[in-house]
């Protein structure tokens, strides 16, 4: 049964690259729909790929039904598979859900009630406090003492702006949070000092789940973008367990990323869920992991053995993920690392630049140029 991937581009676009090179590398056929003649995917290889260039930003059903009505007349695909990059991307899915999957389009997302409640912070934070997974204090009101966490207890519903965390290192920031928001969407975090790290993982339908982690050492300001990371042996400690069991307690499948802070005391605290594609998903690309495998096989795809890359010739995983475009949003947060460690690494870093590459050196200089 022939069947393909449809992406909307424009938005988590490394996420979005990540992908377009592992299914290059697999066979599986992919077709993009970019946000507009700007996306930076046009500096990429997988412009060939564009099906066509939308009109507007808004994103309607009639829209998406016609976008995979095109596929499957032109290619014969029985079913074309939604890929799950973005968040509000996820939450349009769920909310057209039946009329999507009626048309032929497979939504590769559990029901829209699990979705939203591992999806949004403030219930994922109850559901693991309840399991006995630690998580941040919190404070029942706006904290005057610092640093802090504000976070959205719930996203914000399609077509309204999404909310998003602010980090609180004292009063100046505690007053453009308060000029910003309202404080009523909000709860109140202490915000935990540690090693950065994410739990990444398929979990199918049917069969074991397929694991991989990374440890974060550069992130942009204000709890931003990742830019190194680097791959971790978390998801073999008995500190993830607790996270499967429930994750499978709950019935979740697909994709996620489970993000923790190790304090330096051991405790590991869950700082958020995300059950979609993540940003640096290079790093399990190039390792290779089999979580995209593992994802793509549950809806019915074959994945054919990947050709030899420069990320992934021989049998040396790559090191590190790094990002240098993130860098011009502002100076940088460290965990576990330092601008000095950055600085002397650089050359040795540079050479895994996730648009540093054969297929995205455009996009790789059209960052340079900017910064």
């Amino acid at each position: 049964m022939a069947q393909g991937v449809l992406i909307l581009s424009g938005y988590n676009i490394r996420a979005v690259v990540a992908f377009c090179r592992w299914a290059t590398a697999r066979g599986v056929p992919f077709h993009l729909v970019a946000r507009d003649p700007s996306d930076p995917i046009f500096l990429t290889d997988y412009a060939a790929q564009v099906l066509l260039t939308r009109d507007s930003p808004k994103l309607d059903l009639a829209q998406v039904l016609y976008w995979a009505g095109l596929l499957r007349t032109r290619h014969g695909y029985a079913r074309v598979l939604l890929l799950p990059s973005t968040e509000f991307l996820n939450r349009f899915m769920l909310a057209h859900r039946a009329a999507l999957e009626q048309a032929g389009c497979m939504v590769p997302l559990v029901d829209q009630a699990l979705y939203c409640q591992l999806s949004d912070k403030y219930s994922f934070g109850r559901l693991c406090g309840e399991a006995g997974i630690a998580v941040p204090a919190e404070y029942n009101i706006l904290p005057d003492h610092f640093p802090f966490v504000a976070k959205p207890r719930s996203y914000a519903g399609i077509g309204t702006r999404q909310l998003k965390p602010h980090l609180v290192y004292g009063p100046a920031e505690r007053e453009r949070f308060l000029s910003q928001e309202d404080s009523a969407d909000f709860y109140y975090q202490q915000y935990v000092e540690g090693r950065s790290l994410y739990l990444l993982a398929c979990l199918p339908r049917a069969g074991a789940p397929v694991l991989f982690s990374q440890e974060n050492l550069v992130q942009q300001p204000e709890g931003g973008s990742v830019i190194l990371a680097r791959a971790d042996d978390f998801h073999l400690h008995a500190d993830a367990l607790p996270y499967l069991a429930l994750l499978a307690q709950a019935g979740f499948h697909g994709l996620i990323m489970i993000e923790v802070r190790r304090a330096a005391d051991g405790t590991c605290y869950m700082i958020e869920a995300n059950p979609r594609l993540w940003g640096p998903m290079q790093l399990v690309v190039d390792h290779p992991t089999g979580i995209f495998d593992a994802f793509l096989a549950d809806y019915g795809f074959a994945t054919a053995a990947p050709e030899p890359t420069v990320a992934t010739a021989g049998t040396a995983a790559v090191p590190c993920y790094y990002w240098s475009g993130g860098l011009q949003a502002g100076p940088p947060s460290y965990h576990n690392f330092s601008a000095a460690a950055l600085a002397a690494q650089q050359a040795a870093i540079a050479a895994y630049d996730i648009f540093q590459r054969h297929d995205s050196m455009p996009l790789y200089r059209h960052e340079q140029a900017l910064s």
